[in-house]
């Protein structure tokens, strides 16, 4: 079905081969795993496969899917063989509407329309979107957005399907239907299926085999199983006395009539460090992007550092609040890596000489000439934090930092999380990651359709959650 041999890539501009000398054959209906520190060239191959990458740079050997040469073919011959659902679901939406989207690619391969409504009703149903399909796409969480790529790319029918972290913006919950989902077309189709994941523990009952990639190349190919992965355990000090920097009182928030936030009460206090969490939509990111300015209230009030948000910009509050938004591709700015780091430093002008330094820390020393764009999605997620802590601000809000970092890259983060905090510094950061939440003592805050159910210590929160069959945000002990 596949046939990769002796097969390097390089992109456009770079001498530093990111495949190297792939050797990889994958049969008709296998299930494949491939998993890889961030940025060792896991998305790089699947869209090499995929032909999304035709023009893009140098390819020598050959890679074949049913006999053809995937770099001779156009994106449209490739589309009815090869389906890739992509980390970053925005990279490959198209319309406005949800069910527009989930027809897009039918009506590009001419079905007839009975068909076509016939497969929207079938494919949302299966991902769980079928209440989403009337609403406006961009209106939608980062979650819910990969749920309608998901949809979209499987409802044209493709031979192959890659996914590419399908389920980094996925709550838990979400997460396990999704990977169900995955579970059912092994078990009802002769679909080959490819995944790319660190979450392997949801896998590991699935795969045939398992591809380990180490810088571009393939280091072990294995049907081997793995053990539940904790990262190491640290308690940040609930309870610490220092003083209120945040103070939320009776936020409410509407958006075209409909309630998004309700009676939000929270202090959060200087040297804190506060987990959100909550599924898809519960209103995490709208919180946040209180707290920065970017939303006013409809009602109550949000102060940061005793200044009412009604009264400041975002401008002036982002002088006090560092905040990684959730898609990386959103705060990205300059034309190499090195401007990007030094692109708040000069615009707040804060003098900064620790480039080289930040750059290591974060895995990204040798990258300085290097296009952002042409980081992995990790590797931008991580840049994004790197930039954040070049203007050293006294608050960091960090909406899903994990996502897309393999383990070495999360303990770095939690590391520097843990060192922010010791200066005193407020840390405020939304995961989906159920091992980080199970192996962390920081404060939790749960949101449920947009009102706090849960705040306190991590089995305070278990408690209310076992409660509210919400038990998937943790593993057991």
């Amino acid at each position: 079905m596949i046939k990769i041999k002796d097969f390097s890539f390089s992109y456009l501009g770079e001498d530093k081969k990111s495949l190297d000398r792939i050797n990889l054959s994958i049969d008709k209906g296998e299930f494949i795993v491939i998993n890889g520190d961030s940025g060792c060239g896991k998305s790089t191959l699947a869209l090499c496969i995929a032909g999304f990458l035709k023009d893009k740079g140098q390819s020598v050997g050959s890679l074949t899917v049913d006999g053809i040469d995937t770099f001779s073919q156009e994106i449209f011959d490739m589309s009815k063989k090869v389906g890739i659902i992509q980390q970053d679901p925005e990279g490959q939406i198209c319309t406005l509407r949800v069910k527009n989207e989930v027809a897009f690619g039918l009506e590009n391969l001419m079905i007839s329309r009975k068909d076509i409504y016939e497969k929207i009703e079938h494919y949302s149903k299966m991902i769980g979107i079928e209440n989403l399909l009337e609403r406006d796409i961009f209106s939608l969480s980062g979650g819910e957005k990969q749920k309608v790529a998901i949809a979209s790319v499987m409802a044209m029918g493709p031979e192959i399907l890659i996914f590419d972290e399908p389920t980094s913006n996925l709550d838990p919950v979400a997460t396990k239907e999704i990977f169900k989902t995955i579970t059912e077309i092994k078990k009802q189709t002769n679909i080959t299926i490819i995944v790319i994941e660190h979450k392997l523990g949801y896998l590991e009952e699935l795969w045939d085999r398992i591809v380990f990639m180490e810088k571009g190349k393939i280091k072990e190919i294995s049907n081997t199983r793995t053990k539940k992965k904790y990262f190491s355990e640290k308690n940040n000090g609930n309870g610490f006395s220092g003083k209120s920097l945040i103070d939320i009182n009776g936020l409410s928030y509407e958006k075209d009539g409909k309630i998004i936030l309700s009676d939000i009460n929270l202090s959060i206090k200087e040297g804190e460090v506060l987990s959100i969490i909550g599924k898809n939509g519960s209103g995490k990111t709208t919180l946040l992007l209180h707290l920065l300015g970017v939303y006013k209230p409809s009602h109550g009030k949000v102060k940061i550092m005793d200044a009412d948000t009604r009264n400041k910009n975002v401008s002036e509050l982002s002088r006090k609040i560092g905040y990684v938004f959730q898609n990386p591709n959103h705060q990205i700015f300059e034309e190499t890596v090195l401007k990007e780091l030094n692109f708040g430093p000069k615009n707040f002008g804060i003098s900064f000489s620790e480039d080289e330094e930040i750059l290591k820390d974060f895995q990204l020393d040798g990258y300085e000439s290097k296009s952002p764009q042409n980081l992995s999605f990790g590797e931008k997620r991580r840049l994004n934090i790197a930039s954040i802590k070049a203007c050293d601000p006294k608050i960091i809000i960090l909406d899903e930092p994990f996502v897309g970092q393999d383990d070495k890259n999360t303990e770095i983060i939690l590391n520097w999380i843990d060192n922010e905090t010791k200066k005193g510094k407020t840390i405020i950061y939304v995961s989906h990651d159920p091992r980080i939440l199970s192996s962390r003592e920081d404060r939790i805050l749960f949101l449920d359709k947009g009102k706090i159910v849960a705040d306190g210590k991590k089995q305070e929160v278990i408690n209310v959650l076992k409660e509210l069959s919400f038990e998937e945000f943790f593993l057991d002990s």
